[in-house]
């Protein structure tokens, strides 16, 4: 994805999020992609807490449930420090003993970072079949995180 493009969806995430809250936000990030669900998980050991999901068969949904973090991809991301992604968790040699390899399928996560760096949740896409998932969409998650983050931090949610 050209850096002009990345910048206007950026540009877009903005004003969605300004105008429509996270919920609305979530659901921009989702039509860009193939994936079901879009969701931000708090991480609060032993859990991944969910505090907004967006997902496209239930729209009005606005928060899923939790996580424990050994059934979570999210504990990846966290655990790593940086981004995680999978298109076929069955067909991933790195999940073969992961909990959850036959429910969830397909995954794309970024680290939600404070000002100082320290990851304090996620920013996902997932799916419970199987998706194609390219590196540019990580990218394009950690673009949108910084003005996601502050939102949520004013919000109180993080």
């Amino acid at each position: 994805m050209a850096s002009d493009d990345r910048n206007e969806v950026v540009q877009a995430f903005d004003e969605v999020l300004s105008r429509s809250g996270v919920h609305g936000a979530l659901e921009f990030l989702n039509a860009r992609i193939p994936h079901r669900f879009t969701g931000v998980y708090r991480h609060d050991p032993p859990r991944m807490r969910n505090i907004h999901l967006f997902d496209r068969e239930n729209p009005r949904l606005e928060v899923g449930g939790d996580v424990p973090m050994r059934e979570s991809y999210c504990s990846i991301v966290v655990g790593r420090d940086r981004p995680f992604r999978t298109g076929n968790a069955r067909e991933d040699e790195e999940l073969r003993d992961h909990p959850s390899r036959e429910s969830t399928l397909s995954y794309c996560g970024v680290p939600l970072r404070d000002p100082d760096g320290r990851a304090l949740g996620t920013l996902c896409h997932f799916d419970l079949e199987s998706q194609e998932v390219f590196e540019a969409e990580t990218g394009m998650l950690e673009a949108v995180m910084p003005r996601l983050v502050e939102r949520l931090r004013a919000e109180g949610a993080l």
